[in-house]
């Protein structure tokens, strides 16, 4: 039933692991996707969408948007190809 899930797409900033040697955090924007089932989240997918994107960023931003649109309940939340920036959580 369509009108029991939703996506709310939004801009975000989160911090991310920039350099691991020295655990320097860096503040980068993205694209968070949080979605919905039944009124409860479900899970979240945040694409980073940087000052100079590349045709990869741009595809990231492609397929989360893509299954976002195709998403339903039954589906898993789970990382397709290309997902190897993004930041995928289902809710706890």
């Amino acid at each position: 039933m369509a009108g029991h899930r939703r996506v709310v797409v939004r801009a975000q900033h989160r911090e991310v692991l920039g350099d691991p040697a020295t655990g320097e955090l860096l503040t980068c924007p993205g694209i968070d996707l949080t979605f919905y089932a039944y009124g409860r989240q479900v899970g979240d997918v945040w694409v980073p969408a940087g000052d100079q994107p590349d045709a990869a960023d741009d595809e990231l931003l492609i397929e989360a948007l893509h299954r976002a649109v195709c998403w339903d309940e039954d589906h898993q939340l789970a990382a397709g190809p290309g997902s190897r920036n993004a930041m995928i959580s289902p809710a706890t």
